[in-house]
């Protein structure tokens, strides 16, 4: 583990606690925001993964976007945002096409329920 602290030796109000993995030029940042953010994913992953698939299918308001959408959303942006901050690298580019670029019920097929509460 390696700590980065500002270069003009001031007194950082948080050190940011760094783990590099030279042979994939990925930085992965340790600290209390990174790991209550996985907190909330690992929280939204219970949230999505209980309800059957028959319910992820139904809109969360009439005439609104499906509980499957609103998953394969957050997933899509969550990978991103990671590869992003170079936490890790994308593992599902192919969501951007169902789930960023399009709306809910612009493109067709979608990924399964079973599919992104694996994912």
């Amino acid at each position: 583990m390696t700590e980065i602290k500002p270069l003009d030796g001031s007194a950082a109000r948080q050190t940011l606690r760094v783990t590099y993995t030279p042979a994939i030029g990925i930085i992965k940042p340790n600290g209390p925001r990174i790991a209550a953010y996985r907190g909330e994913m690992a929280h939204a992953s219970k949230l999505f993964g209980g309800p059957s698939d028959e319910t992820l299918e139904r809109e969360v308001a009439p005439g609104k976007n499906r509980l499957i959408y609103l998953l394969g959303h957050l997933l899509a942006v969550s990978d991103t945002m990671c590869a992003t901050l170079r936490l890790e690298e994308r593992l599902h580019p192919e969501y951007d096409a169902m789930f960023l670029k399009s709306s809910d019920r612009a493109v067709t097929p979608i990924a399964s329920a079973e599919e992104l509460k694996a994912a």
